[in-house]
């Protein structure tokens, strides 16, 4: 049996990133790992938080059974640990930032798992068990922005962003979550459309008249 602990004082995204932890447990062994406040609970853990956002972190930390995190706060910076502590197996789950909590979730089971994201949908083994333990991996982005560019393609749906509606956008969010990709970028059909939102800034002529002499070519 294993569990998922939390911060006693917690934030929503730590009951989403566990959340999702645990549903990503169970599409792969069938069972779900309750999600807990309880640090003193002798079974296998999975820990979320570092040891400013854990009180049971830190104490682990007092403790010398972890040596703490090499992360940047503030960053996408994330930090798989896994510890000992006598019989019971722990794995620390620190992140720089809400965001990169769920990297750290996707990559867990990338890792261990085989699990893969592609762009139309997921691959999800089956197995009976899960290791924790012998990870020691901290990821830190080279780049700060990391993202796609989405164009208004002419042709199936699937490809042609702008007619997407919110379900097809939350799924590609979702996707780009499990990627670890930050930023996205939209550029519509509409090539006119911040002149005519924005007119004062960029005149824009009426059609059949004659543009500003600022925007003519020479």
């Amino acid at each position: 049996m294993i569990k998922v602990l939390i911060p006693d004082k917690h934030d929503s995204y730590f009951e989403d990133a566990a959340g999702e932890f645990s549903s990503m447990w169970k599409r792969i062994t069938g069972e779900r790992p309750e999600i807990t406040t309880n640090g003193s609970d002798s079974c296998d853990m999975v820990v979320f938080g570092t040891d400013a956002e854990n009180i049971f972190t830190h104490q682990m930390i007092m403790d010398e059974v972890i040596p703490g995190f090499r992360l940047r706060y503030g960053t996408d910076d994330y930090h798989l640990l896994s510890a000992l502590r006598g019989t019971q197996n722990l794995l620390f789950i620190a992140a720089g930032n809400i965001r990169s909590r769920f990297y750290a979730v996707y990559d867990f089971f990338e890792r261990r798992c085989n699990c893969h994201y592609f762009w139309d949908g997921d691959r999800i083994p089956d197995t009976e068990s899960i290791d924790i333990t012998g990870l020691d991996v901290l990821e830190s982005p080279r780049f700060e922005y990391r993202g796609l560019r989405y164009f208004a393609h002419r042709s199936l749906k699937r490809f042609q962003a702008e007619h997407w509606d919110f379900e097809d956008w939350k799924r590609e969010f979702d996707w780009v979550l499990k990627k670890r990709l930050n930023m996205t970028m939209m550029r519509i059909g509409i090539e006119d459309l911040f002149q005519k939102a924005f007119p004062d800034i960029v005149p824009y002529p009426e059609f059949g008249t004659k543009a500003p002499e600022r925007f003519q070519r020479s």
